[in-house]
């Protein structure tokens, strides 16, 4: 007996509205579970339609629990909290990515900090941050200079940078050279062959604190005299820039030394 025309679905759209499922649930179950779906002859892409009469006996004869059945994602009548993870499993999962982040952060800090080690002149325990200033120190005065190994000398100026603190070894970044008695006590030469060092108390933007000299000070004539031509020359640690030069002459060594 022909069907109604008001009781016919003309399309996908239609019929999935009327199963209260989306086209993708209404399309496998006509493939898997035979929903009476007729499609109109002739063309390649050929219309679809049903009669609900027959959509309706097709849900009365199917097994309720397979007409019900559909993927989580086809199927919005799904409560969420079904498909949710228990409480206690929630917790512990929550639990273990919070550890996992800590670890992230300790190896990065790690990392950080262990690449500070190896590459250029640490921040110095002020916590000052580097100057990344590309223009070319300057030295405005240095303090006397007198003939012991110990001593103190204060170099003034401006864009000499930052160092850590450093004693009984050299600095590309720092160097004193006698050029009356040829030897050097850092890296004014670019092939220091003598084994005379600078110690260096304290080192900032504006002021480097020289404590004295250390190393092979005094032997083979490697030593400062009154009226000697010394030399000093700063290059910035952070970008390398320099030298700025100095000259000064020994002074007389205070009475009483």
């Amino acid at each position: 007996m022909p069907q109604q025309e008001g009781e016919r679905l003309d399309s996908w759209k239609e019929i999935a509205a009327y199963l209260g499922r989306d086209l993708r649930t209404v399309r496998r179950w006509e493939k898997e579970k035979q929903l009476p779906v007729h499609r109109v002859p002739g063309g390649e892409r050929r219309a679809v339609f049903a009669y609900r009469v027959q959509i309706d006996a097709w849900l009365e004869n199917i097994d309720g629990d397979e007409s019900a059945s559909s993927s989580p994602e086809a199927s919005p009548s799904v409560p969420i909290a079904v498909l949710s993870a228990p409480a206690g499993f929630q917790f512990g999962r929550t639990a273990l990515l919070a550890a996992l982040l800590a670890f992230a952060c300790f190896a990065a800090l790690g990392s950080y900090i262990l690449r500070s080690r190896v590459t250029g002149p640490a921040i110095p325990p002020s916590g000052r941050p580097p100057v990344m200033d590309d223009s070319r120190p300057e030295i405005s005065s240095v303090t006397p200079i007198s003939p012991q190994a110990r001593q103190r000398i204060v170099i003034q100026g401006r864009g000499l940078g930052l160092h850590v603190p450093y004693a009984h070894t050299d600095t590309p970044y720092l160097a004193i050279r006698d050029d009356t008695a040829r030897w050097a006590a850092g890296r004014v030469v670019p092939h220091n062959w003598d084994e005379v060092m600078v110690d260096v108390d304290s080192w900032t933007d504006d002021q480097i604190v020289i404590s004295g000299f250390s190393g092979d000070y005094g032997k083979n004539g490697w030593k400062l005299a009154e009226g000697d031509d010394v030399e000093i020359a700063v290059w910035n640690p952070q970008n390398g820039v320099g030298p700025a030069r100095y000259r000064v002459q020994v002074a007389q060594l205070p009475a009483g030394k």
